[in-house]
């Protein structure tokens, strides 16, 4: 008798489930460890904010678009500044901050 050469439904039917499962964790896992730094652009309009709320003495609000996310920024008389973690935004300075959160 010869022997048969290939594979058995059952094999390829467990591999492309191995497959899938990997594809699965690594399709999932990919979002948490993306970092979205801040835009330059949205980093000047921080420090716009912060200066104008210094200067008027009021408390002045803003937003930052990042996508798929509208970030709302707002910047007190005394200098500190409330914004969204992801922007990386000191609240002391209102500088961009690179260190990882």
């Amino acid at each position: 008798m010869i022997p048969r050469a290939g594979v058995t439904l059952l094999e390829l039917i467990l591999a492309l489930a191995i497959l899938g499962l990997m594809s699965a964790i690594v399709g999932l896992s990919a979002p948490r460890t993306l970092v979205m730094p801040a835009s330059a652009r949205g980093v000047a309009a921080v420090m716009r904010w912060r200066d104008s709320a210094i200067r008027s003495g009021h408390r002045v609000r803003g937003d930052v678009s990042t996508f798929p996310r509208l970030l709302e920024v707002t910047a007190f008389p005394d200098g500190r500044v409330l914004a969204d973690s992801e922007l990386r935004i000191d609240p002391l300075s209102g500088r961009a901050s690179n260190a990882p959160r």
